[in-house]
């Protein structure tokens, strides 16, 4: 049995198939390795937008509730304050007609 030449491959042209093929295959998986670093940022950055998000509504939540507070103090006080001018007016009338009535 006789092989021709052109049949064979040289060790050189064995060394660089060999080559391509280790280098595609650590290719592929730096190209996977950078798919899943992708992944990886995407899910923090969804996760801390996420986050941002539940923190503003939190503190709006926090303000609304705050401001809402602070609106009811203050009708209170107002009520408090008109009470006392009325209980101040109602006990100067009384004293004035004590006065004029002992005259």
């Amino acid at each position: 049995m006789i092989t021709s030449m052109a049949a064979r491959k040289t060790i050189t042209e064995s060394a660089k198939d060999t080559l391509k093929s280790v280098d595609r295959k650590v290719s592929d998986k730096l190209v996977d390795g950078i798919n899943a670093g992708s992944k990886v940022a995407q899910t923090v950055t969804g996760k801390a937008t996420e986050a941002n998000y539940k923190a503003a509504g939190t503190a709006e939540e926090i303000r609304s509730k705050t401001s809402a507070s602070s609106e009811e103090l203050a009708g209170k006080a107002k009520g408090a304050a008109h009470e006392a001018e009325g209980a101040i007016k109602g006990a100067a009338t009384n004293a004035e007609g004590k006065v004029k009535s002992a005259v």
